[in-house]
């Protein structure tokens, strides 16, 4: 018997970035249970689909400083992967907020779906590549 497929929610404004993204579905067990370009958006669909896991772009992150705190409030046990976007250091702009898991854009597929599903799975992922490698 096939497992329940993992939920996901993809946070960008960049549309390449959701499309990539989205390609995980025929790869793992993952289901898309929705997409936000902008802030508003995320917080509502995370209130109203209670994923499993969000993948967040950085870029859209940094936009509010507390935004994956409220991210945590709208969806309580969602997991939080941060996805590198174009800023240089994560830890400039994040520091407090602490994701579960960042995730670098180079990786393969393979890497991504084994990371996100031992994330979902509460187990340590595979080593994941620095940011801007």
């Amino acid at each position: 018997m096939k497992p329940p497929a993992i939920d996901l929610l993809f946070a960008s404004a960049n549309p390449l970035l959701t499309d990539g993204l989205g390609h995980l579905v025929r790869l793992g067990n993952f289901r898309i249970a929705g997409e936000a370009r902008n802030v508003a958006d995320l917080l509502t669909s995370l209130k109203d689909n209670k994923p499993a896991i969000l993948i967040l772009d950085l870029d859209l992150a940094v936009q509010q400083n507390d935004l994956i705190q409220k991210c945590r409030l709208a969806s309580p046990g969602t997991k939080v992967a941060l996805v590198e976007g174009n800023q240089v250091d994560p830890a400039l702009s994040l520091e407090p907020q602490a994701a579960d898991a960042f995730l670098n854009r180079k990786q393969s597929m393979a890497t991504l779906v084994k990371s996100l599903e031992a994330l979902s799975a509460g187990l340590p992922h595979p080593p994941i590549e620095p940011f801007n490698s």
